[in-house]
C-alpha cells in the first residue's frame, strides 16, 4: 500500500502535468502558440501524468538519493504554494490579454472600419446607385409632374461623368425631360443642385404640396442616402422652370472628417 510519501509525490505531479497539458491546450484554442512549445508542453504534461501514476513502481528502479529528492520537492508546502501562484498568474495573465486584444478589436470595429469603408467610399470606390436608390428617387419624382433639367459635370473625370449618367437615368425613368449636358472646366465638389426659375414662379409663394424642383429633386436624393452638397434657385429669362444639376469631384470633406 502507498505510503504518505508516495501519495504526495503522485499528487505533485498529476497537478504539474494539468498545468502542463492545459496550458498546451489553451494556447492550441486561442491560437497563441508556436508548434514546438505546444508540443513540448503536451509531451511533458503526459509524461509528468504518467510519472506521478506509476510512481510507487519507478521509485524502486531509482537510487534512494533521487527518490529522497523527488519526495521532499513533492512534500514541501512552498513548492505546491509556487505551483499554485504560478497557475493563478498565468491564469490572470491569459484574461489580461484577451481583454486587451478584444478592447482592440472592438476599437477596429467601432473606430477604424467605419473610418476605412468611408475613406474607400471617399477615395477609391466611384460613386454609384444601387437599384433600390434608383428606383426610390424615380417612384418619389413620380409623385410630381414631370420636370426639365439639365446637367453640368467636371471635365476629364471618368468617375463624375459614369454618375452623372447614372443621374441622368434615374431622372428619365421619372419622366423628367433633359435638355442638355455640358462639360465643366471648374466646379464644386460633390452635387450642386440650382433652379432657373422663370420670374412668374419666383413670385409664387411657397407651396409645401408644390415645392420648387431644385427642394424636390433634393429631398428625393436625400431620401435615398445620396449626399446633396448645395440646392437653391434664382430667377431667369426663362420660358420654363430649369433644373440645372452639376456633378463634380468626389468630396474630400469625408476624408478630412475622418482623419
Amino acid at each position: 500500500m502507498p505510503n504518505i510519501h508516495d501519495q504526495a509525490v503522485t499528487a505533485f505531479f498529476i497537478l504539474l502535468a494539468s498545468c502542463l497539458i492545459a496550458a498546451g491546450l489553451s494556447a492550441v484554442v486561442t491560437r497563441r502558440y508556436n508548434r514546438l512549445g505546444v508540443v513540448l508542453c503536451l509531451t511533458l504534461g503526459v509524461a509528468s501524468f504518467f510519472f506521478g501514476w506509476y510512481w510507487s513502481y519507478l521509485r524502486l528502479k531509482l537510487g534512494d538519493r533521487l527518490t529522497g529528492s523527488i519526495e521532499t520537492i513533492a512534500t514541501d508546502f512552498r513548492v505546491w504554494l509556487g505551483l499554485i501562484l504560478l497557475v493563478l498568474l498565468y491564469v490572470m495573465i491569459t484574461s489580461i490579454v484577451q481583454a486587451i486584444k478584444k478592447n482592440g478589436v472592438e476599437s477596429i470595429v467601432k473606430d477604424d472600419i467605419p473610418a476605412l469603408n468611408a475613406a474607400m467610399k471617399a477615395y477609391v470606390l466611384p460613386r454609384t446607385l444601387t437599384d433600390h436608390q434608383k428606383f426610390g428617387i424615380a417612384r418619389f419624382l413620380r409623385n410630381y409632374p414631370p420636370a426639365t433639367f439639365s446637367m453640368r459635370v467636371i471635365e476629364s473625370n471618368r468617375e463624375a461623368e459614369y454618375y452623372r449618367r447614372e443621374l441622368e437615368q434615374v431622372l428619365k425613368r421619372a419622366h423628367w425631360k433633359i435638355k442638355n449636358v455640358d462639360v465643366a472646366p471648374e466646379a464644386e465638389e460633390g452635387i450642386q443642385i440650382l433652379l432657373e426659375q422663370t420670374l412668374a414662379n419666383q413670385s409664387k409663394p411657397f407651396d409645401p404640396h408644390n415645392p420648387p424642383l431644385s427642394s424636390l429633386l433634393q429631398e428625393a436624393l436625400t431620401r435615398e442616402g445620396v449626399l446633396v452638397d448645395s440646392c437653391g434657385y434664382v430667377g431667369a429669362d426663362v420660358k420654363e422652370d430649369i433644373v440645372i444639376i452639376t456633378v463634380g469631384h468626389r468630396p474630400r470633406a469625408i476624408l478630412e472628417m475622418i482623419t
